[in-house]
């Protein structure tokens, strides 16, 4: 966390300097060019200037310990301050969006002065020096609020690069193409926002956990030759990389519960010590006799008709007299179009009719 205090302070001094710098520049050039859309990029690089500060005042926040009303710590407020981002990104850009409707309605003759283009072309270099110094700082950290900095800085360059082509336009035949630059201008602040806003929006709903560090998980279990499956693996973030995880392992049935019991702790130390994910996994039994035996063939026959389908967890549970099966699903499969749950059922009644099973769904 020490070490997020220092990249947050690096990055609020470097932000607010260098946003600082070319807001002055952007803003007096498009005062004396008359320049709408030079106008509207100098706003967005004030617009910039507060988001370092937000960054380094919630960084700030984020990076405090757990504490009693927040056991999983305060990481979440790095995609607060995005989402605060994004909004105020959207705000300029709606802004800047009505000036350059107005600017159609009523143009203005540009000044002409290659000057202003030297300017335009520094700014471009500055904004493509802090899209590296950033890009760096994600990899670093695969913070999201440093990936919409990215992001930010790139489109600031794009906006820069049409700014410059239309002024040659402009200068050489006369067309007043400002407002109209200034239009596209706002619209790709405003996509930017939204993007951001999306992305956000996604990770503080829930969204899967990371692929290849679900994979990495997945991968130090079954290569313990004492587990015989994983399912249901689910990585929930709680920001600034403090991710905590469930998983279901199959394991024999025969052993003792002490046993399985030191077997999971065993496990749950070992994903911790390699990829920081603090894991609570629940064992399953496997058991194997004539009817678990069928009832693998039948349950296999039916979901192997379908792309995506499986199953886990086949068992005896003896409290409520009956086999219990989870059946994996994919989210696209419109569970409407075929009862598999009533296929199953019929199957395992016409092997034997005192047989009775419990069948649950499981989406992925």
């Amino acid at each position: 966390m020490n070490d997020l205090k220092k990249i947050s302070l690096k990055i609020a001094v470097i932000g607010i300097i260098t946003n600082s710098l070319l807001c002055i520049i952007k803003l007096i050039v498009g005062y004396f060019s008359r320049s709408i859309a030079i106008l509207s990029d100098g706003f967005d690089n004030l617009a910039d200037v507060g988001n370092s500060l937000l960054i380094f005042i919630a960084y700030r926040i984020a990076a405090k310990p757990a504490d009693k009303d927040h056991p999983y710590g305060h990481g979440r407020m790095e995609n607060m301050l995005s989402q605060g981002i994004s909004l105020m990104i959207m705000f300029v850009g709606v802004t800047l969006l009505a000036a350059s409707a107005q600017r159609i309605l009523h143009p203005q003759t540009l000044l002409q002065d290659s000057r202003i283009i030297i300017l335009i072309v520094i700014s471009i270099l500055i904004k493509m020096a802090l899209a590296w110094y950033y890009s760096r700082i994600y990899n670093s950290t695969k913070l999201i609020s440093i990936k919409a900095q990215v992001s930010d800085s790139l489109s600031d360059i794009a906006r820069n690069l049409v700014i410059v082509i239309g002024y040659f336009i402009t200068l050489y035949t006369g067309i007043n193409l400002d407002g109209y630059i200034g239009i596209a201008v706002s619209i790709l602040i405003i996509y930017n926002g939204f993007r951001l806003f999306s992305e956000t929006s996604s990770i503080l709903l829930g969204r899967s956990g990371d692929a290849q560090l679900t994979e990495e998980i997945s991968t130090i279990l079954k290569e313990n030759k004492q587990i015989m499956g994983v399912h249901d693996l689910r990585i929930h973030s709680y920001g600034l990389n403090t991710n905590y995880a469930s998983a279901d392992v199959e394991v024999n049935g025969r052993m003792s519960f002490i046993k399985v019991h030191d077997l999971l702790d065993t496990l749950e130390e070992e994903v911790k010590e390699k990829t920081g994910v603090i894991i609570t996994l629940h064992g399953d039994p496997v058991s194997d006799d004539q009817d678990i035996r069928q009832l693998r063939k039948i349950i296999k026959k039916t979901t192997d008709l379908y792309d995506g389908f499986s199953y886990h967890d086949l068992h005896y549970n003896k409290n409520l007299a009956c086999y219990h099966v989870d059946i994996s699903i994919p989210y696209s499969y419109d569970l409407k179009k075929n009862d598999i749950i009533a296929e199953i059922t019929r199957q395992v009644r016409e092997y034997n009719k005192d047989i009775r099973i419990q069948i649950n769904i499981d989406r992925h």
